[in-house]
Parts: C-alpha cells; sequence; structure tokens
C-alpha cells in the first residue's frame, strides 16, 4: 500500500496545476468520486453524532458532589 501512495504522490507532483485541476474536477464528477464523496460525508456525519454522544452528561452527575 505504501509503495501504491508513494507512486501516486510521485506522479501527482510531476503534474501542472491545470492538468491535476482538470482531473480532480472529472474524478468529482465521476461516479466513483460521487460515491467515494458520499462515503466521506456519511463518516463525517457518523463521527459527529459520535462525538456528540460522548460530550453529554447524564443529568443525576450534576447532583454528586466533587471537588477539584
Amino acid at each position: 500500500m505504501e509503495n501504491c501512495n508513494k507512486e501516486i504522490k510521485e506522479s501527482t507532483l510531476k503534474k501542472d496545476s491545470k492538468t491535476l485541476a482538470r482531473e480532480a474536477r472529472a474524478w468529482v464528477a465521476s461516479q466513483e468520486g460521487q460515491r467515494k464523496i458520499e462515503e466521506a460525508l456519511s463518516k463525517a456525519q457518523q463521527v459527529t453524532l459520535e462525538l456528540n454522544k460522548s460530550q453529554e452528561i447524564e443529568a443525576g452527575n450534576f447532583r454528586v458532589p466533587f471537588s477539584l
């Protein structure tokens, strides 16, 4: 996997910004790009919900004395 990522990074560095932007737009418009974006948004929403839930405090905890 690392070799694959390294090859992708090296090939990306050799491209100019216009070519890279054109390829990025084409990928975003493709079915694969749309699917990956939807997956990323879904995962982000799931993580956000988990984070929000982990920050909730049970009401009973406010009645328990504590000291600093």
